[in-house]
């Protein structure tokens, strides 16, 4: 499993979990080179301020971000002025 804070050209930055779904469940899911040429992972981002799941993909392993979800600058700047929970006093 991967746990990383990232951060993506023109978008804010998150954590990011990410796993092969093989890992996560060996019954429901084989290993993608059982049934496909590509390595398959879900991607969990996380938002950083709350740690609430705000996405979940399941793609190929080189695909880029699927940025359905995004926080807007005003939510960002609010976000920076509160902190963190573990930044608060």
């Amino acid at each position: 499993m991967l746990v990383e804070r990232v951060a993506v050209a023109d978008a804010p930055p998150f954590a990011l979990i990410e796993t092969s779904p093989h890992r996560l469940d060996p019954v429901r899911y084989p290993p993608s080179a059982a049934f496909c040429d590509d390595n398959l992972v879900i991607r969990q981002w996380i938002c950083p301020g709350c740690a609430q799941l705000l996405i979940t993909e399941f793609v190929r392993a080189d695909d880029p971000p699927a940025w359905d979800v995004r926080l807007s600058d005003r939510a960002l700047g609010q976000l920076a002025v509160q902190g963190t929970p573990g930044e608060r006093p």
